[in-house]
C-alpha cells in the first residue's frame, strides 16, 4: 500500500543525492519489481552489471524470494553511487530507509541470497527477451 508521507521522504531524498551529484544512476521499482528494474538499470550501452545479495535485506518482513524478486512496492529506488556512506546518510536526514546491497560489475547480473545463486547471467542473456518481448506479442518476428 502506498503511504504518501513515506514516498515524499524518498521522492525528497532522491532529488535530494541528484543535486548534490551522489547519484551515477537511479530507477524505480516498478513493472517487475526488484530483479526485472535491476536488470534493466544495466541495459545501458557501457555493460554495467550487478552483483547484489539479498541476505543483506530483511526477507522477513517481504516474505518469501518470489516476493522479494518481482513484488512491485511503492517507494523504493535503486541508486548506484561512488558514495554509498554519503548516500546513506543523506537518506537518513529524511527518514528513509537505505541499505548497501552490492556493487557494479561488468557484463552481468549476479543476485544471491545467503549464498545461494539466484540469477546468474550475463547482460545479453537478459537484454535480448526482454528487447522482443513486445514484438513476439504483437506477432512481429
Amino acid at each position: 500500500m502506498l503511504d504518501m508521507d513515506a514516498e515524499k521522504r524518498v521522492q525528497q531524498a532522491i532529488r535530494e543525492m541528484i543535486a548534490e551529484h551522489l547519484v551515477e544512476s537511479a530507477h524505480d521499482l516498478s513493472d517487475g519489481g526488484f530483479a526485472v528494474t535491476l536488470a534493466e538499470c544495466c541495459f545501458g550501452p557501457a555493460g554495467i552489471g550487478a552483483r547484489v545479495s539479498l541476505d543483506s535485506v530483511s526477507l522477513d518482513a517481504q516474505g518469501p524470494l518470489e516476493i522479494a524478486l518481482f513484488h512491485e512496492n511503492p517507494s523504493r529506488i535503486i541508486v548506484s553511487t561512488d558514495e554509498p556512506r554519503k548516500v546513506q546518510q543523506l537518506a537518513s536526514r529524511f527518514q528513509v530507509e537505505c541499505t548497501q546491497i552490492g556493487v557494479t560489475m561488468k557484463e552481468r547480473v549476479q543476485i544471491d541470497n545467503r549464498s545461494e545463486w539466484l540469477v546468474d547471467c550475463s547482460l545479453e542473456d537478459l537484454k535480448h527477451p526482454w528487447e522482443k518481448a513486445l514484438e513476439n506479442r504483437l506477432g512481429q518476428p
